[in-house]
This record gives C-alpha cells, sequence and structure tokens, in this order.
C-alpha cells in the first residue's frame, strides 16, 4: 500500500517535469533504489544514422535515476 502510493506520488511529479512532459517520458515502476521509466521512439528522438539519438537515452536513463534515488 506505501509503495503504491510513493509511485502514484512520483508519477504525478514526473508528470509535471516539463522535460519529462516534453518528452513523453513515463515513470512505470518504482522500488528502493531501482525504477522503470518509458520513452516511447519516434523520428524526432532519431540521430543521423536513424537511431535513438544519445540525449534521449540520457534522459531517460536521468528520470530513472532521479525516481530511484
Amino acid at each position: 500500500m506505501a509503495e503504491e502510493k510513493i509511485l502514484a506520488a512520483l508519477k504525478e511529479e514526473v508528470g509535471r517535469e516539463p522535460v519529462a512532459r516534453q518528452l513523453g517520458l513515463i515513470l512505470e515502476a518504482v522500488t528502493p533504489g531501482q525504477a522503470r521509466v518509458r520513452l516511447s521512439t519516434g523520428p524526432q528522438f532519431t540521430n543521423v544514422l536513424g537511431l535513438v539519438h544519445g540525449t534521449a537515452i540520457f534522459a531517460l536513463i536521468d528520470e530513472a535515476f532521479q525516481a530511484a534515488s
């Protein structure tokens, strides 16, 4: 029950964070020391090689680290 409340509160915070909103980052799960964040990719996130841009990947990592901490 307490974990569900924490996850709900963190999801709200992520939902209000401007960068997370702009990138469409979604916090899916969080437990002490761990978090899972989802990013739906598309052409707006690709680099010149057609791969997901490092900036998007690092933003995803940063969001997960923030939630897990």
